[in-house]
C-alpha cells in the first residue's frame, strides 16, 4: 500500500534529457503536546519562491465538548527562511454544496476555536493499465485504509520540518505532460 505524501512542479530537466525532483530530504510534521507525529503532513505545493515555499493540507477540524461539530478545511503551511519549521499561516474552510464540487469561502478559520484536527489520506494500491503503465496516484486502487493523525489545537502544537524517517520507504512519481495533452507517469524512482 502506498500514501501519497507531497506533490510538487518544482522538477528541472537537464542538458542530457534526465528530470530531477527538488527533493532535499525534508518533510513537514506536526507536534503537539502528545509528541511529534509518525508520518509526514501530506501537502501539495501551492507557491514557491527563492525565500518561502507554501503548501496546502487538507483537514477535518472539530470540537467534541458541548457540541459535536466538524469542518473540512485547507490548511495553509509556509516554510521560509524566517519560519525554518514552518507555521500554520491560515485555514480556509471548504463548503459542500455539491458531493462533486468544493468551494473555498474567503472566511478564515481560527483554529482556535477547534479542539482537534485530523490530517489523513487513503492508502492505495498500485495499479496499471492494460499495457502495463502506472496509473495517475489518485486513479490506483483504493485499500479501504486510511493513515494520518490528530493534532490537540488545545494547547501548544506547531510544525516541524525535518529529514524523512527511513526514507527507502517512500518513492518518487514523475507526471509528464505532452504538447497534445497526454499524460504519462514514470515508474516508481526510490529516493536517495
Amino acid at each position: 500500500m502506498y500514501l501519497f505524501i507531497q506533490g510538487s512542479t518544482r522538477v528541472t530537466l537537464d542538458e542530457n534529457g534526465f528530470l530531477h525532483a527538488a527533493y532535499k530530504n525534508n518533510a513537514v510534521y506536526m507536534q503537539d503536546q502528545d509528541g511529534l507525529s509518525d508520518i509526514p503532513m501530506i501537502l501539495t505545493e501551492t507557491d514557491i519562491s527563492d525565500t518561502e515555499n507554501r503548501y496546502l493540507a487538507h483537514a477535518v477540524l472539530m470540537n467534541y465538548t458541548d457540541n459535536w461539530e466538524s469542518q473540512t478545511a485547507k490548511v495553509q503551511i509556509v516554510v521560509s527562511d524566517e519560519y525554518p519549521d514552518g507555521i500554520i499561516r491560515s485555514a480556509i474552510p471548504l463548503d459542500h454544496d455539491d458531493a462533486e464540487l468544493q468551494s473555498a469561502s474567503k472566511q478564515l478559520i481560527h483554529l482556535d476555536d477547534y479542539e482537534t484536527m485530523s490530517l489523513v489520506a487513503r492508502c492505495s494500491y498500485v495499479t496499471r493499465d492494460d499495457n502495463g503503465n502506472l496509473l495517475n496516484f489518485f486513479d490506483w486502487e483504493k485499500s479501504g485504509w486510511m493513515m494520518g493523525f490528530d493534532v490537540d489545537l488545545t494547547g501548544d502544537y506547531h510544525t516541524v520540518v525535518q529529514p524523512l524517517d527511513h526514507p527507502e520507504n517512500y518513492v518518487c512519481i514523475f507526471f509528464m505532460k505532452d504538447s497534445q495533452g497526454n499524460t504519462s507517469y514514470s515508474e516508481m524512482i526510490p529516493l536517495k
